[in-house]
């Protein structure tokens, strides 16, 4: 308690949480009462951390054992003896993480790739709408020209005795000029 009251900090101290800064006063408050250290008194400091049993790695992962066994089925490492090399569970939950960002990662590129093929295939679909098949152009063609010669067909049949009275030369001038209207405004030129 001493440590506490007098305020001595040192920088590394004020860094730690609040749970080792408290183990670590109980640990100065022990040792200048001239007192033994026990485990408890000392946390994980005072353990082996090559054989560590199931309540102390859960005390050192601040974890449930429900936990740890969640851990073991996934592949934590476990001693022979059922106990725990911390070196190896830290090293293992490192290299879990360090897959799961990798499965992340991955996942982010993936997706970007799809966005890229689906903004290329709607600006295909675009180009797509802009132009036709030359058969689908020729067809259309060839429908529009029908069209043309049935509209050709039914006026001079419906205009026979107009058309009479007008000499063969302006027949001609005047069809040569209406078809070519007429194929300009097919075409568009």
């Amino acid at each position: 308690m001493q440590w506490r009251k007098h305020g001595v900090y040192v920088k590394q101290v004020r860094n730690l949480n609040k749970n080792q800064q408290n183990m670590l006063f109980n640990i100065l408050d022990k040792l200048s009462e001239g007192e033994i250290l026990k485990t408890k008194d000392v946390g994980v400091l005072g353990m082996d951390f090559d054989n560590m049993g199931t309540n102390d790695l859960c005390r050192a992962f601040c974890i449930t054992p429900q936990a740890l066994n969640k851990w073991r089925d996934k592949g934590c490492p476990v001693n022979v003896d059922r106990t725990y090399n911390i070196l190896d569970v830290i090293n293992w939950k490192l290299n879990n993480e360090k897959k799961k960002t990798e499965e992340k990662d991955l996942t982010l590129k993936e997706l970007s790739i799809q966005k890229d093929v689906e903004l290329k295939d709607v600006k295909i679909n675009k180009e797509k709408d802009n132009y036709i098949l030359r058969s689908e152009h020729k067809a259309i063609l060839i429908k529009r020209a029908k069209d043309f010669r049935m509209f050709l067909e039914n006026t001079i049949d419906q205009n026979y005795l107009s058309f009479a009275n007008i000499s063969e030369n302006e027949i001609r001038l005047f069809l040569k000029h209406f078809v070519m209207q007429m194929l300009e405004a097919l075409t568009g030129h």
